[in-house]
């Protein structure tokens, strides 16, 4: 006698059908994938940060403009150009991800299939920047600090501020106006993302150049010699303590 096998699935996991000569078929009920169950989770975990995020870098900014001795430092004006930068991820990208998660169709009908991975991608890419160039002016400040009033002048700190910005979007102009890649719906992960265009060009090597490979290259080598830069000094401090 053959042994009865134990259930191993619950009655609910099945769908009862009947055939053509009456007979009862039970097939597994179809469920919705982890993706989809974690979409509403999701969607409020974007507006959460959308909410803190807007609030955080407006708090930041009112502070930093409100302290005239922060006003005085240059590394204020790049930490205001970060917090803006921020402020605009929360208020755009966040919420075009909300939209996603929330499964709005006209999403992928309108503009803001444009400018929702425009502001995206444009917003990393300048935080990380800007954040790179501030270790840059830590590295001189520590490493080089007879250099540091001449480096990085009011004048100097805007115009590279201005460079920062020009280079982060402008290089993802040509993808909005679809001349050099795009940004399409790509209906396997229901969102608009860049993607090559016709002839196959896409900016994502520019991209992977200024979000990843520079940015951490130039933090590692700066760190690097700020830490040796600190050791040195302290082993030259130890040699005329013990004279």
């Amino acid at each position: 006698m053959c042994e009865e096998q134990p259930l191993t699935k619950f009655p609910e996991d099945f769908t009862e059908t009947t055939t053509d000569n009456g007979t009862h078929q039970f097939t597994e009920a179809s469920k919705p994938g982890t993706r989809e169950l974690h979409k509403p989770a999701l969607m409020y975990y974007a507006i959460f940060l959308s909410v803190i995020g807007s609030l955080g870098n407006i708090m930041t900014v009112t502070a930093l403009c409100n302290s005239s001795s922060l006003r005085r430092q240059t590394t204020t004006w790049f930490t205001l150009s970060l917090s803006i930068s921020d402020f605009l991820f929360s208020v755009i990208a966040l919420p075009f991800t909300a939209f996603r998660h929330a499964g709005l169709t006209w999403v992928k009908d309108s503009s803001w299939c444009q400018l929702g991975p425009f502001i995206y991608y444009g917003s990393v890419t300048c935080s990380i920047i800007t954040i790179t160039t501030i270790t840059i002016n830590r590295y001189i400040r520590i490493v080089h600090f007879h250099l540091y009033h001449r480096v990085f002048t009011y004048r100097k700190t805007t115009l590279v501020i201005i460079g920062i910005w020009i280079l982060s979007y402008g290089f993802m102009i040509p993808a909005l106006l679809g001349i050099w890649g795009k940004f399409a719906y790509i209906a396997s992960y229901k969102s608009c993302y860049l993607r090559a265009d016709k002839s196959g060009r896409s900016p994502r090597t520019m991209m992977i150049l200024l979000q990843i490979i520079v940015p951490v290259i130039t933090t590692i080598m700066c760190y690097i010699a700020i830490l040796y830069h600190v050791v040195k000094a302290r082993k030259a401090l130890r040699r005329c303590q013990s004279r």
